[in-house]
């Protein structure tokens, strides 16, 4: 009997020699480990897998990259949250929400989110994914319904999620909680699903189910089984392309431009990021070609403490790949029902020219991208322009001399929490004062 392995042996090659080339920098006692799995999401076939070290297999057996489960942390976040947010919550890349301590009960308790640095304030839902932005992603996911997230991730071939069952100890666990909007799931996913999740975003939100091998023949060459599986849309293309659009620029100039493949005729987008506890670290990127996921960790889930550059590790793969197969160009076709328009990032409203490019804090004016009819039609008005006395602090009426007023924009909001908002916010207080200085 005679297997067709779907497994390239040039591209098995470039990624084995990689990834040991990463791993032999790493000292110390303590060994971190490397999963691999990379995908031609146009038939699903795995083109190439990695499951650790070279020879070196986990103490309970099985391969790190298709057996293993772990936390995927805010990788999971794109595909739980903002996905169906684009996809059937009604929300755009341009739907502004506030970024701030957000309280929610779960399990009979009451959590509050955490972003790393400062809450932003107003962000737009491309600056929420951008940024990995815990709150907005919390407030989101809260909003449309945990269940609609959870089946997102059904859709999406994430086969460990558990909606409900006991413990050790009796008690009921779930991933059907608004801990799934930051990654944080009961037993995790494996590196083989959420690359194929991701996967699916590259094809134009079409299902990608991964396959080994494409038949199984016997001695006379008769076909005893062939193994396709059929490709269903799970996503609106408009939806899959303005998610790649994100990541594209999170790859290209966000926190993961360490990927960037720099190749000005060939795309990419990708993902990166760390579990609860930096116990895992996952970059996972795609061109029009292949689709390729990278987690890093050690097996008994202590905690990372030298760093591994998976964009870095990603970007060597990705660009030798395509090199080898002669690969120089492609891009990701831009749906017909895709349009542009210039929003200000504070309100998401139409742009007002003179206004809000000159907000404080620096310019709120973006091009943003919006399936059409979803656009905004309203103008921006959350941005006012006040005269000031510089004198008196306060607004400057018809006797202030002119040397002595300056224009000033401010923005409109109604604060629940201090954010990098809150210097620029337009106070009551300066809203009822006139200058009394100048009579």
């Amino acid at each position: 009997m005679k297997i067709y392995t779907c497994l390239d042996g040039e591209i098995q090659k470039i990624c084995e020699r990689e990834v040991e080339k990463q791993l032999r920098r790493e000292k110390g006692k303590r060994k971190r480990q490397i999963s691999l799995v990379l995908i031609d999401q146009s038939n699903g076939k795995v083109k190439a897998l990695i499951g650790g070290r070279s020879g070196e297999v986990p103490q309970t057996g099985g391969n790190r990259a298709i057996d293993y489960t772990r936390n995927p942390g805010v990788m999971l976040t794109p595909l739980s949250v903002w996905t169906p947010a684009l996809d059937t919550a009604g929300m755009t890349l341009g739907t502004v929400q506030d970024d701030v301590a957000y309280s929610y009960t779960e399990n009979g308790k009451t959590r509050t989110t955490k972003d790393e640095k400062e809450y932003q304030g107003l962000v737009t839902t491309r600056e929420s994914v951008m940024k990995r932005l815990q709150s907005t992603a919390v407030q989101t996911m809260d909003s449309f319904g945990i269940q609609t997230g959870y089946d997102y991730l059904k859709k999406f071939g994430i086969s460990s999620l558990i909606e409900k069952q006991e413990d050790v100890e009796g008690n009921v666990i779930s991933d059907l909680s608004l801990s799934l909007a930051v990654g944080n799931m009961v037993d995790g996913v494996t590196n083989l699903d959420l690359t194929a999740a991701y996967a699916a975003l590259a094809n134009e939100g079409k299902s990608v189910s991964p396959i080994f091998y494409t038949k199984l023949v016997d001695q006379t060459g008769n076909i005893l089984f062939k193994n396709e599986r059929k490709q269903s849309q799970i996503l609106r293309k408009s939806t899959a392309w303005l998610m790649t659009n994100v990541l594209r620029e999170y790859l290209e100039s966000g926190d993961g431009s360490d990927a960037a493949l720099g190749m000005d005729k060939l795309a990419a987008a990708g993902y990166g990021g760390s579990s609860a506890g930096h116990k895992d670290q996952w970059f996972t990127g795609y061109t029009p070609f292949y689709t390729a996921g990278i987690w890093s960790g050690y097996d008994d889930e202590k905690r990372i403490s030298s760093e591994i550059s998976c964009e870095a590790l990603w970007k060597r793969i990705m660009t030798r790949i395509h090199e080898v197969k002669k690969i120089e160009k492609g891009s990701f076709k831009i749906p017909d029902d895709i349009v542009a328009y210039d929003i200000c990032t504070k309100c998401g409203g139409l742009a007002v020219e003179g206004l809000c490019e000159e907000a404080p804090g620096g310019s709120a004016v973006q091009r943003e991208y919006f399936v059409n009819g979803s656009q905004p039609v309203q103008n921006c008005d959350c941005h006012v322009r006040y005269r000031v006395c510089k004198k008196s602090g306060r607004l400057a009426t018809e006797k202030c001399p002119e040397d002595q007023v300056e224009e000033k924009v401010y923005l409109i909001k109604e604060e629940t929490g201090k954010t990098k908002d809150s210097p620029y916010v337009l106070s009551s207080k300066l809203q009822k004062s006139k200058c009394s200085l100048h009579k």
